[in-house]
């Protein structure tokens, strides 16, 4: 349950108005970032009076430098970010199969988040269709 006006983790927020801002556009061409309506995880409030996520991205991005997380690193978590982003669209099948189904359509989400990730989109669907 969401509650109105509630939003879920905020650095997915601030990540996507940064870069719908114009930042990190590297991050947006390879992990086809789109802006929060787009993601299952974002869409039920993807806006909040009086929260400036793009600040609050600045903020976030100068304490990791504040604490020296090497650029690589911080690509890293951006990345995972929005391969989390992905896998949030992926559907189930309405079925009672064993092992669980893919649902049409959710072949991008699992291929995008799986290249994000670093495994084999097969690898990742196994993962998240079986016990």
């Amino acid at each position: 349950f969401q509650g109105k006006d509630e939003r879920n983790f905020h650095i997915f927020y601030q990540m996507l108005a940064h870069c719908q801002g114009g930042g990190m556009p590297e991050l947006v061409q390879q992990c086809q970032l789109g802006g929060p309506s787009d993601y299952e995880y974002l869409r039920k409030c993807t806006y909040v009076d009086g929260v400036d996520d793009r600040s609050d991205f600045q903020e976030v991005l100068g304490a990791m430098n504040t604490i020296n997380i090497p650029p690589e690193s911080q690509w890293y978590v951006m990345t995972t970010l929005a391969g989390i982003l992905h896998l949030g669209n992926f559907q189930f099948a309405r079925s009672d199969a064993v092992p669980a189904q893919m649902a049409r359509g959710s072949e991008y989400s699992i291929e995008m988040a799986a290249y994000l990730f670093g495994v084999e989109p097969q690898e990742l669907l196994k993962s998240v269709t079986h016990k």
